[in-house]
């Protein structure tokens, strides 16, 4: 039985030897063949950043006609507190939805 060679070892042998070049300007150069790209890193992320990401992972994005004069308010609103315009949009949609389910609830 004939084996088949790996092509991605066979492509990494084949490649020029390159560096690269710290961001900050150093002089410190790095052989990309003497990085450990198989190496796992565990690192510690913020709760709040991994919620952030997990969230935005659960969005689907649509295609909605609304209001100029609603955009706008959620411009002025977005401006004073700091949150990007399409994520008060969304809160309000959310509290809409909310409002929905407890006067579903209750009527």
């Amino acid at each position: 039985m004939k084996r088949s060679r790996n092509k991605h070892a066979a492509s990494k042998r084949s490649r020029p030897h390159r560096s690269v070049t710290s961001p900050r300007g150093d002089n410190d150069v790095v052989a990309t063949d003497d990085v450990a790209w198989n190496t796992t890193l565990e690192v510690e992320i913020d709760p709040k950043l991994a919620e952030a990401i997990r969230s935005r992972a659960r969005l689907r994005q649509i295609t909605l006609r609304i209001g100029m004069d609603q955009i706008e308010e959620a411009r002025r609103v977005a401006a004073r507190t700091g949150v990007p315009y399409q994520a008060v949009l969304r809160r309000w949609l959310a509290e809409g939805a909310s409002l929905a389910r407890s006067l579903r609830k209750t009527g």
